[in-house]
């Protein structure tokens, strides 16, 4: 049964994403000012309105587990947070560099294990940009390089064979 704080908390997140819309529509990108706005007002009642609601966070937190050692998933640490926003802002916002990405994603999508010139020939792309989108998804942990090499790199979607093992045909 849900509970009237449950209740409220939903009504309120309903509420903060007609005014993040509104913002969208008004002309702010999607960036940080706006996320950092949204949270905020999200924050404002509840459980987390005494936690620096709008801010970004001071201390490492986690999924799952014990300790960042045994996490499901750790984010990124504080100090490094808003470097990495920025750099979201500019993935987001950014058409070339967002299609870019888009069209590697797709194409490890229909074909988990690959090279460099193979994607690049199926996207169109230079190897040097799906070098770069490649680079992006290994460090978001999607991706990763399993030779070794400095030439010849073959990538694997970790993520994508991850849940295929797990569950079979998506």
């Amino acid at each position: 049964m849900r509970s009237v704080v449950d209740g409220d908390a939903i009504d309120h997140s309903g509420a903060n994403q007609q005014h993040g819309l509104a913002l969208l529509k008004g002309g702010l990108p999607l960036c940080t000012r706006l996320m950092n706005e949204m949270h905020a007002k999200l924050m404002t009642h509840g459980r987390g309105a005494g936690k620096a609601p709008g801010e970004l966070r001071r201390t490492q937190n986690w999924i799952g587990g014990a300790s960042p050692s045994r996490a499901a998933f750790v984010p990124p640490p504080p100090q490094r947070l808003g470097d990495w926003l920025s750099d979201l802002e500019k993935f987001l916002n950014d058409q070339p560099v967002r299609h870019s990405a888009l069209q590697v994603h797709q194409a490890l999508f229909a074909r988990p294990v690959s090279t460099i010139p193979a994607i690049g020939t199926v996207t169109g792309q230079s190897p040097h940009t799906v070098g770069k989108m490649l680079d992006a998804m290994i460090e978001l942990g999607l991706v990763r390089e399993v030779t070794g090499m400095k030439r010849n790199r073959i990538y694997e979607y970790t993520a994508y064979l991850e849940l295929l093992n797990r569950e079979g045909e998506p």
